[in-house]
């Protein structure tokens, strides 16, 4: 009954279904946006009697086709994207006939061969994404006529494609910004054609087979580089000191090579790898992903990855990134992020954030990891930190908080894997050393009203021994009182050098 809709824009739902069903009588739909559902539909044929659509967006619609041929007749559509959707087959030669096309954007869609040379005629496109594929031979954006303007800002990647090398043409892009290629393909040096490059902002070349010497021209000549990543390659010698001069570099990976010697004092001159001021109470509040308690109510922005580091912002497409995060005494490796729903982590460790922790902090109820480490943060522990029953670790050591560490706290469920509850009783005062203002039971200084019974903390301690047998493994946990003896610490502390 909808025959004269012109715009239908129904992305991050939950709606189920074949899309021919519904769509294929619209006739006079100019902007069709339904991605980000649960929607299926096992041909494009539909598609092609909208032949006036402008825009297209069907993103994660499992597709299970090629593109077919009746595409062609779309000559209006300006708009192309179908993130993971799940195709099949290579890009066609036809594609040409789509002269108004300005942005194609088609990851992870299992297309396979080469580029057309057609391609390069579309002289209106300026967004062409097809990382996570199968393509093969040389990529000559250099013949797209947008990529000739010096007006535009480049912005290439090529993850996870059959890319071994760079291609010669990339070095005349001399306002080229962005450039990722992660891929575990590339291999030998970096060309000293790179130094051209001087317009640099973002240069990621992780998980590739790199060798030599990291080259110390992006320190001199490009004073706009903000972040570069060279993690996992196979670089050696020493970090470039031209790196560490005036910079204004906000990220900087180069983990997992052969790099050494020391770390160059001018690295102080790097003030952007640091946050500092107060924690922004009005931004933490509008974290409404951070609210969610369980996994049914996340919502994820989709396939853009908005990166903002102080006044630097740019828009990057959405890679499948790790993060190593110091989480309840491990230094743990979370790879693909994007795939981990469960971890809602805040790590704002050693830098100089300073002014109280913001009370707002309490409204994130679905946070498993908050690490505040070696800051300036000031005043008392709020107490609405007890509210998010998901956290895991928490972790304010190295500040200069004051007070009585609050009640609320005992109601975390540190060990939620486990169900085990009201775990903060079981634990040291560790994670919160460096606070000399602090006091309470599970620290040395205690809280002045200690000896009355109906305020305390936790009251008394008791033995508390956990004994788990699972595959020959036995863990035991034991929390003592601190009126305990010093002698019976030391006996403790042979006899578990003698179990373990």
């Amino acid at each position: 009954h909808l025959t004269q809709l012109m715009v239908l824009d129904i992305e991050h739902n939950k709606f189920r279904g074949h899309l021919s069903s519904f769509l294929e009588n619209l006739s006079k739909l100019r902007t069709l946006i339904v991605g980000w559902n649960e929607f299926i539909t096992g041909t494009f044929s539909w598609i092609c009697k909208l032949s006036g659509i402008y825009v297209l967006d069907i993103d994660l619609v499992n597709i299970d086709s090629q593109i077919p041929l009746c595409f062609a007749n779309l000559t209006q559509l300006s708009r192309f994207s179908l993130f993971h959707s799940y195709l099949s087959g290579p890009i066609p030669s036809w594609i040409m006939n789509l002269t108004n096309l300005a942005y194609m954007d088609l990851p992870g869609c299992n297309l396979h061969g080469a580029i057309p040379n057609s391609l390069f005629k579309l002289e209106n496109l300026e967004v062409f994404n097809v990382a996570y594929n199968l393509l093969e031979g040389e990529l000559e954006l250099h013949k797209f006529q947008s990529f000739k303007m010096h007006s535009m800002q480049p912005f290439l990647e090529f993850n996870y494609n059959n890319v071994n090398s760079f291609p010669s043409w990339i070095w005349g892009i001399t306002n080229l910004q962005v450039l990722i290629v992660s891929n575990r393909s590339l291999v030998g040096k970096l060309s000293l054609l790179i130094f051209n490059l001087r317009s640099f902002v973002h240069l990621d070349l992780l998980f590739n087979n790199l060798v030599g010497m990291v080259l110390s021209c992006f320190g001199s000549s490009s004073q706009s580089l903000k972040v570069l990543v060279l993690k996992e390659n196979k670089f050696i010698g020493l970090i470039p000191q031209t790196y560490m001069i005036t910079s204004d570099m906000r990220m900087m990976d180069l983990s997992n090579n052969y790099l050494q010697g020391q770390l160059p004092r001018e690295s102080v001159n790097c003030r952007m790898l640091e946050f500092s001021g107060s924690l922004p109470s009005e931004t933490i509040h509008n974290w409404k992903t951070m609210k969610a308690s369980n996994e049914s109510q996340l919502q994820y922005e989709g396939d853009l990855f908005y990166l903002l580091l102080g006044s630097l912002h740019w828009i990057i497409d959405q890679g499948y990134y790790s993060l190593k995060m110091f989480n309840k005494g491990i230094i743990m490796v979370y790879r693909d992020l994007q795939d981990l729903y469960y971890l809602i982590a805040i790590d704002l460790s050693s830098n100089k954030l300073c002014g109280e922790t913001p009370h707002v902090m309490g409204e994130l109820t679905g946070l498993v990891l908050l690490n505040l480490f070696n800051n300036m943060l000031s005043g008392s522990i709020p107490s609405s930190l007890g509210n998010p029953s998901n956290l895991e670790a928490l972790d304010l050591s190295l500040n200069s908080l004051s007070g009585k560490i609050p009640q609320q706290l005992a109601e975390l469920i540190f060990l939620s894997l486990l169900r085990i509850s009201h775990q903060f009783s079981t634990f040291q005062g560790t994670s919160f050393e460096g606070n000399q203002g602090l006091c309470g039971n599970q620290l040395v200084k205690k809280s002045s009203d200690e000896d009355d019974q109906d305020s305390g903390f936790f009251g008394e301690f008791d033995w508390k021994v956990a004994v788990i047998g699972y595959g020959g493994e036995l863990l035991a946990g034991v929390a003592l009182g601190s009126t305990f003896s010093h002698e019976i610490f030391a006996w403790l502390k042979r006899v578990s050098s003698v179990v373990w």
